[in-house]
């Protein structure tokens, strides 16, 4: 649960941040660009910080996981892949004001609906089912399209940024 809370709290996070912290930064003459790369930054972190604080739940002898370091990479993986979704979300409610708020709502509404869908499906499996479904897979292309979907949405969120003026 810990998991899916920071998810929740990652996401809404990136994208006020984009729409609270971008003007005012921008407004004191901060560039772009720098407004951009504090926000991929610290999303990034929040992804490492999350993942360990799972590792080391993960490391407990009550714990349910064989192998740690896979666990923590899958996770940082999709963590990651929620962070790319909530800067490119971010950037476009920034950008586009009350139409992309109005996108950014959308298609957040129909991404939690299609997790939570999921949730109920296969919520009531535990973690050593989870691990071993994925145990003869690979799993470290969840990790590797994680870190391409967070910095290709960290260059759409500079993109969209680029032209975004501030309003007084």
């Amino acid at each position: 649960y810990v998991i899916l809370v920071s998810i929740f709290l990652m996401v809404v996070g990136t994208i006020s941040q984009f729409q609270s912290y971008v003007p005012v930064l921008l407004s004191l003459n901060a560039t772009r660009r720098s407004v951009t790369a504090g926000i991929f930054l610290s999303t990034g972190g929040l992804v490492l910080a999350i993942a360990a604080v799972a590792g080391l739940f993960w490391l407990s002898p009550a714990s349910e996981m064989e192998n740690v370091a896979e666990g923590m990479a899958v996770t940082a993986g999709a963590l990651l892949m929620f962070g790319a979704f909530g800067m490119f979300m971010g950037a476009v409610a920034a950008r586009w004001g009350r139409k992309g708020i109005i996108v950014t709502t959308i298609v957040a509404a129909l991404m939690g609906g299609i997790f939570g869908a999921g949730v109920a499906l296969l919520g009531h499996q535990t973690v050593a089912e989870i691990q071993h479904f994925l145990m003869d897979r690979n799993t470290a292309w969840i990790l590797v399209s994680g870190i391409v979907l967070y910095v290709l949405a960290g260059g759409a969120a500079m993109l969209a940024l680029r032209k975004l003026e501030v309003r007084a």
